[in-house]
């Protein structure tokens, strides 16, 4: 009789065994689709900025071919000068020539304003590319306030960590942190202190992070060193709860 009582228990303790394990399963599964439906999510995002980058490249290059043509009548008008015997004749080439100088200019700015579009796509590819609900936040700052806001509604990613920085605390000592390629760095550059840290840490971590400027624009130079620039024009702290929104936003807001 003890004999079968203890072989109830233990088929028992089998039993619960095993359907925490299909507990489990059912678990990972329903990880793995969320996580395949965020792969997919963001694969859309790069295959229409990538459909965006491809047409605005088609036509800067017509632009382009636009400003080549017209360089080449303002030479040629040019050329004419000296050969023009009247000074009706001589004030139509000029008139010509103003013209199309006229149109270079504007076909030049319309290039680079392209220019910028293309750029500008290119940082938002690379930036949703570099993200993920899997990966680990690593948020450099000096004021604690912007890490709190980002982590106030940043919900679908693992809880960022705060790395701290300033004049003790150099946010090259928090470096190795991101050497695991499944890490992110946030930096954000609130003044000449921070700046001198961003451009202190070494290079493949800089290719991990995302910096946040709050100074003005010209600080920053070879931007593409980085996963993304975005400058913010503001100092508002409040500035890293856009972010967190940004880059992870809520699952009501994808239905």
């Amino acid at each position: 009789m003890d004999d079968q009582i203890t072989l109830l228990r233990e088929l028992q303790d089998l039993d619960q065994k095993l359907n925490r394990i299909d507990q489990d399963q059912h678990k990972l599964e329903a990880e793995r689709r969320e996580i395949d439906a965020e792969v997919m999510r963001i694969r859309e995002m790069v295959e229409a900025l990538q459909k965006s980058i491809t047409e605005l490249e088609g036509q800067q290059t017509e632009l382009r071919q636009a400003l080549d043509r017209e360089q080449a009548n303002v030479v040629k008008a040019e050329q004419r000068l000296p050969e023009i015997k009247t000074q009706k004749e001589y004030l139509a080439v000029l008139k010509e020539v103003d013209t199309a100088k006229k149109l270079v200019r504007d076909l030049a700015e319309q290039s680079a304003q392209k220019n910028a579009e293309i750029q500008g796509l290119e940082q938002e590819v690379r930036l949703k590319r570099g993200l993920g609900r899997g990966r680990q936040l690593f948020v450099f700052a000096a004021d604690p306030a912007f890490f709190l806001a980002l982590k106030a509604v940043q919900t679908d990613a693992p809880n960022p960590i705060y790395l701290p920085i300033g004049p003790r605390q150099p946010a090259q000592s928090h470096a190795q942190l991101l050497d695991n390629q499944d890490s992110l760095g946030i930096f954000h550059v609130s003044g000449t202190g921070s700046l001198r840290q961003l451009r202190g840490l070494p290079p493949a971590v800089r290719r991990r992070t995302i910096v946040i400027n709050t100074t003005y624009p010209g600080v920053l130079r070879e931007r593409t060193n980085y996963l993304a620039v975005i400058d913010t024009y503001s100092q508002d702290p409040q500035i890293g709860a856009w972010l967190g929104e940004f880059l992870y936003p809520s699952t009501k807001n994808l239905d």
